[in-house]
């Protein structure tokens, strides 16, 4: 059957489902046809699998139906579904209102059921069927959180629309506020008098009387107060309307009213879309109330459980909404009502909706899995799918495995390829919008899908007829990828081959989706599959599409990519490729990669290297991050370590690149890759310079010559020569989108590389690496670089900030603030510093004195001796030597930023000016506009970097302060005299000059100069106080009021602060006297002005008792011509006050008059008149009043008084509702005015026969609809009754209204009973016609009004159309049966299938026929799953690979379920766990294969773990033997190694031999050679080789300091021959190393015997010459005497201090020789000449 068998006979697509945007779900109310369409259109999808969290549409259907069933009626009916936009949370709501609000039976409900057919299993759906036809509609209020008005708005127009659109409620009146309040504005629009009234009370609010109305229909709340407050402006009263009603009180009057048996409702949905929006505006309009507390409270009461249901539909949980818009406690209080249970994500899972529409039929799936290959083909592809995408599938999201992706995938969506259906579910389709468009996919009828359904189920070549996931590129085109399809289309032509267009779609896919082919059995393998190809033919087209340069390939990732670009980017490759080509004949390519010009080339501008962050604890880690260099292996030379210094080289103000180098090396071949690592290591380990540089090489393992020749075009695209050349062939655009492809793929292959290269320490650093180095560094490329800054910084600062960049604002501020205390020695006193810095430099100054030691407790500065500061420090004394004059510091900054020390801006800024605070008093620094009087000025140092750049340019030398000292006194002597402010300030200037560079001066002199100071500052400040007295007098001048300004009379009376010796500018006492006077007499005029003007009279005494006092002051201050002004003024107030009075008298008796009401009752009204009668008329204006008033209060009177007549007209002409109800609300309104009159009681009698009329006439024109007959009688009975009960109010022509009902309820019940009749002729022909189908439906609904003979014959036509079904029906039963025993599945439930099939006795032929091949199928199937275990077994005892084996465990995995339960279900079980063991070993085998570590205990524990691999038991001889195998070579490799490691050993004894200094002995590295593993008499023999170079180390150190140790005399030489000596005798040294040490000794005997010969002629010499010098020689000799030559013996001692005895004769003997001796030991000219005028002093006052 198989051959025959049709896709068509394993699916059956639904072609009505769609996915349809936009839905609303008000269509349930106002579009019968659109909401009947959209119903055809809605699936319901099972929901299973995935996370427990979310459900399908189907199932959360069951969840609300059980709640309002007798089952569930005790649990909570609130509910939120969510679900994202596109996910048809709209169209499931509308789904909804038609399963509970259809009519059981129509179009719409049969939709539904049809749809949850293939969700459900047949007995829930005929549970639902049920449940809908025992229950009434649902009354259905839809509400939408998105449309603007109030929830209480919203809720009361719902209601009303519902009920307009049901038949059966239609003419209900919910018993609101609503119509009782449009009734009586009504009848105040009926009267212009009343519209008027209302409308000037509704001006205020923006309305009018209509709209009033307006809003009261509409059922708006705000419509409540209103209309009560429009009433009361008409009557004077308020009416009761009920008052407003609550949600939860019209909640409970619909499920107690209007839901339950015999009511028109089964009950109450409310469904409320756009949820999340509207909790959006409820938190930002905040209303009045708490609208949805009481609806949710009125659908959660206990009258409203198992009846009602309300669905929130939203885009995201309510409570999270709330919390991102900041909702308050009161909304969460609320949300919290909506039980977190019920809160369900809708899960619209696309592989779902797949199998919705394709609908899967069991048996033909059955059939095409009896060809075990097919089964096969299709397990392996559920395989693939489940690799590839694990994204979608795997614990992260899903969570599916291979059975459940059989089943939903593979199975459900049939003819769908596996991976059709994984692609559609996973990949975004950008320009269609959402997942809607894949229906169109699959309902396409000249699409790739539906035509498939007319063809075979299997495929000539034995393959399922899929739907190949290529077809996707053809249907959905850039929908899949906009950019990425334009790639494809770029190289896609029309003319290729179909396979080659095939792979290029599967390439397109890929790229698209991001997948990692890896795990799914590679690149190429996963092309064939989505192409439908085998591997080889795939692979044989991707290397024919490679050739023609259609695509490329990455022979790194072993995967293809397009060539992106178009034509012209095709063109700009070939030109590119070119011009490589032409540089190398010219043998200038190495330009672009290989040459460093200023550190740096083409390919290291072209911004791909990163900069790799570097912890370490004395900065941040930005700044110390480590620059990244691409160096081509080619380029790996000693000129490279060059460029590579500049990359981390320091500038004094700015920070470099980096302050280390990552060096990626790019091998173009595996030769380079295999030789980069030994070429650096030499490179490294013959440049001293170098050997501890922060350096850190990255090798790849494998060449990259794609990205060697992609960075090689990037560089040739950056040069301006080629680019115009190549722009005028292709144009710029081509150029743009090229290097934006490469520079893309380059960037990836970068930081693959960055991961997995191996890594290249500096020699020195190497073994320590090794040491500390973890296999499992999180950061081992950081961890690393951190390494190399230990070593490569040994000099650096002990800490420093870690937490702040080296540019932060508060650490720079921080850092000059410690800057300036530290260069002054100032950091005891107190500072102001506020902002963040603040905290940072308390920080910073714990730091330098905890860590760095240079301040002491008493925050006094310190020289470090103890930290590594100390070096540094050094540094700065050796270089800045008093010995020298004037020197830069530019090169020892440089000096200090640079390896071994390794500071930065800040850093040295702060040592050095520690180091300058210690030494200040004897330090000058010039120069670069840098004085000592700036230090502390941070606006001449804006930071550490400008700091040290301006410091660098600056001399620092000794200074000479006695010039210094001479201008200060000049300054001193000129302080007798008044000067300028600007002249005191300069003095002040060089006065505190002084003072600051010399802190530590004579202190009698700075006590003198800062008494001087002081004396300045007080002459400044009476000058201040002087200016501050006279501008605050003018301001407050300037401010002041006629009240206030007796007080600066006072003042200036008082006099003005003196001036001493600084003159002011500002003007005297007598200036600002007529100043004062003149304001004076300004404020005055302004005061009186304002002061006899009189509003009010209450103002006369305050007014009267100011002018008084402003005299009393200006009389005070002898002002007698103003104090004249204000006399006047009082006159003037006096008569103001006289007019005020008299109008006051008429206003009170206007209000008495106005306070009369003249409307409200009617009782008031005459009270009223006759106040207006007996008021008195005082005034003209009063009695014009009281005539106007009264008039208008008689014409109300007999207004109100004629009423009665009228009205008992009116009620005997009443004959329709409208007219009596009209009159009722007349007297009702009307009656308020009459209370308390003898009118009253008759007004009441009036109005109750009002009222009755009008409860008369509506029930006399209810128009009910008829539902059965006793519909009809009901009405009949009520009519009767209603006559009877008015029969004594009525006149007669309103009592013919009962008969006239009477005869139009005949009429209708005729009318029903004929169409009844009607019905049932159609359905008796329709039955003779053979047209049966659904029949059965239809006869089950019959009329209402149908006869009892017509139910009879109802009867009997159903019987006959009961018969005629049955026929045929029992052989199709037998054959269902029969067909319903599968043919695969496991042992067990074959045989028992096949022990059914035998017990079933044929009926016909065909039967037979059938029981015949399930019998066969059955058989071969048992055939093979028996034979499983023996095929299995087999296999695995010849796998030796880890691919085979995977192969196994997933056909055991696959098929161990259909042997459960047998014999060989142990087996299986013993296979299964066999299959894992060697699987296991054979991939831990190939772990160690792959391993490329040749260290010696890596090689050990190796080839020990193969050994130990080799013996377990589970392994076969083949396995065995590969592993043995594997053992074998490894001891193969450990002998070349040991072989190789005696050569070294041999070489270091040679070295250790010829080592001459420490430098040499440095290079015999004996720490790189590798100890671990190491056999014993190895390492035995490198530990003999490390004490030999041990001992050699104090020697040769010792050598060292011999060689540089002086001796200054006689004793130190033969101290330092001594130690010679003993150094000869050491027994560590060679004969070579034992001869170097004797020639050294016998060099310093020579040496001391010239020294002594030296010393004793100098004796000689000046024992000659002493009885000959004059009284300079003396003086000089005295200088060369003052130490004696340290080389004299000790009889040449005694006759030096024989010389100096006598040298001190001769000075003794003349008086006037000592002192020119003295004299001439002055060196200063200055001081000469003033000792020589003192002395010229001393003999003119002698003489005189």
């Amino acid at each position: 059957m198989k051959g025959s068998l049709k896709v068509s006979d394993i699916a059956h697509p639904d072609t009505t489902t769609q996915f349809i945007s936009d839905v609303q779900l008000s269509t349930f109310h106002d579009a019968l046809q659109l909401n009947r369409d959209l119903m055809q259109r809605f699936m319901f999808t099972k929901g299973t699998g995935g996370r427990a969290d979310r459900k399908g549409t189907a199932e959360l259907l069951k969840l609300l139906h059980q709640r309002v069933t007798p089952i569930g009626q005790k649990e909570d009916n609130r509910f939120v579904f969510m679900a994202t936009y596109g996910h048809g949370k709209s169209h499931f709501g509308l789904s909804l209102a038609n399963f509970f609000g259809a009519e059981a039976g129509s179009p719409e409900l049969e939709s539904i059921f049809g749809k949850l057919d293939y969700s459900l299993p047949a007995d829930q759906l005929q549970m639902l069927r049920d449940y809908r036809a025992s229950k009434a509609p649902f009354l259905v209020l839809i509400l939408r959180g998105d449309k603007p008005g109030s929830l209480r708005d919203t809720f009361f127009q719902a209601l009303d629309r519902a009920l307009g659109r049901s038949e059966k409620a239609k003419n209900l009146k919910p018993p609101f506020w609503f119509d009782r309040a449009d009734e009586i504005l009504e009848r105040l629009e009926s009267k212009a008098a009343d519209t008027k009234t209302v409308n000037k009370f509704l001006a205020a609010h923006d309305l009018d009387l209509p709209s009033l109305r307006q809003l009261v229909r509409e059922r708006q709340a705000r419509a409540y107060h209103l209309s009560v407050e429009a009433i009361a402006a008409v009557h004077g009263v308020q009416p009761n309307l009920g008052g407003e009603t609550s949600l939860a009180d019209a909640v409970n009057w619909i499920v107690t009213d209007l839901c339950g048996p015999g009511k028109p409702f089964g009950g109450l949905l409310v469904l409320f879309d756009e949820f999340s929006r509207f909790i959006q505006d409820y938190i930002q309009n905040n209303p009045v109330g708490a609208p949805l507390q009481e609806l949710l409270s009125g659908i959660g009461s206990e009258a409203a459980r198992g009846k009602a249901l309300f669905v929130g539909l939203s885009q995201h949980d309510p409570n999270v909404i709330a919390e991102r818009y900041g909702a308050g406690e009161e909304l969460v209080k609320e949300l919290n009502r909506l039980p977190h249970p019920n809160r369900h994500v809708m899960q619209t899972m696309l592989e779902d909706v797949l199998g919705g529409v394709l609908k899967t039929d069991e048996r033909g799936w059955q059939t095409l899995n009896t060809d075990p290959h097919i089964g096969m083909t299709i397990s392996g592809a559920a395989d693939t799918a489940l690799a590839l995408f694990a994204e979608r599938y795997g614990p992260k999201q899903l969570n599916w495995n291979l059975t459940t992706i059989m089943e939903k995938v593979a199975k459900q969506c049939f003819p769908l390829h596996p991976l059709t259906t994984a692609f559609l579910a996973s990949v975004t389709l950008h320009s269609t919008g959402t997942v809607r468009s894949v229906l169109g996919f699959i309902q396409d009828k000249e699409g790739y899908v539906m035509p498939r359904f007319d063809e075979p189920a299997v495929r000539e070549d034995g393959q399922p007829n899929w739907v190949l996931p290529i077809r996707l590129v053809d249907y959905f085109g850039e929908a899949l990828h906009e950019e990425k399809f334009k790639n494809y289309k770029n190289v896609f032509k029309p003319d290729l081959m179909d396979e080659q267009q095939a792979v290029l779609k599967a390439m397109l896919l890929l790229d698209v989706a991001e997948l990692p082919t890896k795990r799914a059995g590679g690149y190429v393998s996963v092309v064939a599959t989505l192409a439908g190809l085998g591997e080889k033919e795939a692979q044989e087209t991707l290397e024919s599409l490679e050739k023609q340069h259609y695509i490329r390939h990455d022979s790194v990732n072993k995967t293809y990519s397009f060539f992106v670009g178009s034509n012209d980017v095709m063109t700009l490759d070939r030109l590119l490729s070119e011009e490589i080509t032409h540089r190398e004949e010219k043998k200038t390519i190495g330009q672009l990669f290989e040459t460093f010009t200023g550190g740096t080339n083409p390919v290291n501008r072209l911004g791909l290297t990163n900069k790799h962050k570097v912890s370490i604890s004395w900065g941040h880690e930005d700044d110390w991050a480590a620059q990244e260099i691409l160096v081509p292996a080619s380029a790996v030379n000693a000129s490279l370590l060059a460029a590579l210094r500049t990359k981390y080289a320091v500038e004094v103000d700015k920070a470099p690149e980096g302050r280390g180098a990552v060096v990626l090396v790019i091998p173009k071949t595996q030769k380079e890759a295999n030789e980069a690592a030994g070429k650096i290591n030499e490179l490294l380990s013959s440049s001293d310079k170098d050997k501890t540089a922060p350096l850190l090489f990255l090798i790849p393992q494998e060449a990259q010559p794609d990205l060697h020749t992609q960075l090689l075009k990037l560089a040739v695209l950056g040069d301006p020569m080629f680019k115009v050349r190549a722009q005028s062939e292709v144009g710029p655009s081509a150029l743009t989108e090229l290097a934006g492809s490469l520079s893309g793929r380059a960037k990836k292959t970068l930081t693959a590389l960055r991961a997995n290269s191996a890594m290249l320490l500096p020699p020195m650093m190497t073994a320590g690496w090794a040491a500390r180095a973890k296999p499992n560094f999180a950061n081992r490329l950081g961890e690393a670089l951190k390494f190399v800054y230990e070593l490569a910084y040994p000099y650096h600062p002990d800490a420093f900030f870690t937490q702040y960049g080296l540019s932060t604002n508060n650490l720079s501020t921080a850092t000059m603030i410690l800057v300036a205390d530290l260069m002054e020695n100032s950091l005891d006193k107190e500072k102001i510093i506020t902002g963040g810095a603040k905290k940072v430099a308390e920080d910073l100054q714990k730091m330098l004195q905890k860590e760095w030691k240079v301040i002491t407790l008493n925050k006094q500065l310190a020289v470090p001796e103890l930290t590594k500061l100390k070096h540094a420090w050094q540094r700065l004394d050796n270089v800045f030597s008093a010995k020298l004059k004037r020197q830069t510091s530019e090169e020892v900054f440089r000096e200090l930023l640079s390896p071994p020390y390794g500071y930065d801006q800040n850093t040295l800024s702060l040592i050095f000016s520690a180091w300058y605070g210690v030494n200040s008093d004897s330090i000058t620094l010039s120069g670069a506009n840098v004085s000592r009087a700036a230090l502390s000025d941070r606006k001449v140092y804006k930071n550490p970097g400008s700091f040290l750049k301006i410091i660098s340019t600056a001399f620092i030398e000794k200074r000479d302060i006695q010039e210094e000292r001479a201008h200060i006194d000049l300054l001193l002597s000129r302080m007798r005299n008044q000067q300028s402010e600007a002249a005191v300030l300069d003095v002040l200037r060089l006065f505190r000059d002084f003072l600051d560079k010399n802190p530590k001066y004579d202190s009698n002199y700075i006590e003198k100069i800062e008494k001087a100071i002081e004396k300045l500052e007080n002459g400044l400040s009476n000058m201040a106080k002087h200016d501050e007295f006279f501008n605050k007098f003018i301001a407050e001048l300037n401010k002041a009021s006629i009240h206030n300004v007796g007080s600066l009379h006072e003042r200036l009376r008082n006099g003005v602060p003196e001036l001493t010796l600084v003159k002011s500018k500002n003007a005297g006492l007598e200036e600002l006297s007529e100043k004062l006077i003149n304001r004076t007499q300004e404020l005055l005029d302004e005061f009186l002005k304002s002061a006899i003007k009189l509003h009010d009279i209450s103002s006369y005494e305050k007014n009267l008792d100011s002018i008084t006092s402003v005299a009393k002051t200006l009389n005070k201050l002898g002002l007698t011509e103003m104090k004249a002004q204000t006399d006047v003024a009082v006159n003037e107030l006096i008569q103001a006050k006289a007019g005020l009075e008299a109008e006051k008298a008429e206003n009170a008796h206007l209000q008495i008059v106005n306070s009369y009401p003249t409307s409200g009752t009617l009782d008031t009204l005459r009270a009223t008149r006759q106040k207006l009668r007996t008021f008195p008329p005082t005034t003209l204006r009063v009695k014009e009043l009281l005539a106007q008033k009264l008039e208008a209060v008689e014409h109300l009177i007999l207004q109100l008084e004629s009423n009665l007549t009228a009205w008992d007209e009116v009620i005997s002409r009443v004959v329709d509702v409208s007219s009596a109800v009209k009159l009722n609300n007349e007297l009702l309104s009307q009656s308020a005015k009459y209370e308390g009159t003898p009118e009253a009681e008759r007004v009441t009698e009036l109005q109750g026969k009002a009222a009755a009329l009008s409860r008369y006439f509506s029930i006399l024109s209810q128009n009910s609809p008829l539902y059965d007959p006793a519909d009809v009688e009901r009405r009949s009975v009520e009519l009767q009754a209603l006559a009877e009960e008015y029969a004594g109010l009525l006149t007669p022509a309103q009592q013919e209204g009962v008969g006239s009902a009477l005869s139009k309820l005949s009429e209708k019940k005729a009318n029903e009973e004929a169409k009844a009749a009607e019905w049932l002729s159609q359905q008796q022909a329709r039955f003779a016609t053979e047209d049966t189908k659904g029949l059965d439906k239809v006869l089950n609904a019959p009329p209402r009004f149908l006869s009892d003979a017509g139910q009879e014959a109802l009867s009997e036509l159903r019987s006959l159309l009961i018969d005629k079904a049955s026929k045929g029906e029992q052989e199709a039963q037998q054959l269902r049966l029969i067909r319903s025993f599968a043919t695969m599945g496991s042992i067990s439930a074959l045989e028992a299938n096949l022990s059914e099939l035998g017990k079933i006795t044929s009926v016909t032929t065909g039967v037979q026929d059938v029981v015949k091949e399930q019998r066969e199928k059955t058989e071969a199937e048992l055939a093979r799953l028996r034979g499983l275990p023996a095929k299995w077994t087999a296999v695995l005892s010849e796998a030796t690979t880890v691919q085979a084996l995977s192969s196994l465990a997933k056909d055991l995995t696959r098929q161990e379920a259909y042997l459960r339960g047998t014999s060989d279900e142990e087996t299986v079980t013993e296979l299964t766990t066999r299959v894992e063991t060697v699987q296991g070993i054979l991939r831990r085998a190939d772990d160690l294969r792959g391993s490329t570590s040749m260290r010696l205990r890596d090689l050990t524990e190796r080839r020990t773990e193969q050994e130990k691999l080799s013996g377990d038991p589970a392994l076969s001889p083949a396995q065995q033997q590969l592993l043995t195998n594997d053992a074998a070579h490894t001891a193969k490799l450990f002998e070349t190694e040991i072989n190789k490691l005696d050569a070294r050993l041999s070489t270091f004894q040679d070295k250790l031999d010829a080592v001459r200094s420490l430098a040499d002995l440095d290079k015999v590295e004996l720490g790189t050679f590798p100890r671990a593993g190491l056999p014993e008499d190895r390492l035995g023999q490198l530990k003999a080789l490390e004490g030999q170079r041990d001992a050699l180390r104090p020697l040769l150190s010792e050598l060292a300091t011999l060689d540089q140790q002086l001796w200054r005399d006689i004793g130190e030489a033969q101290d330092l021959l001594r130690k010679y000596t003993a150094l000869f005798e050491a027994s560590a040294w060679s004969e070579r190393q034992r001869q170097l040490v004797g020639d050294k000794r016998a060099l310093l005997v020579e040496n001391l015997i010239g020294k002594r010969q030296q010393a004793s002629a100098w004796l000689s010499k000046h024992e000659a010459a002493l009885p000959t010098l004059n009284a300079r020689g003396l003086s000089q000799l005295e200088k060369e005497l003052a130490q004696p030559q340290p080389f004299l013996d000790a009889t040449e001692k005694g006759r030096f201090d024989a010389l100096r005895t006598g040298l001190q004769a001769r000075l003794e003997e003349d008086q006037a020789l000592q002192i020119e001796t003295l004299f001439e030991k002055i060196e200063s000219p200055q001081r000469r000449a003033s000792l020589l005028t003192r002395l010229q002093q001393i003999l003119v006052a002698e003489t005189a």
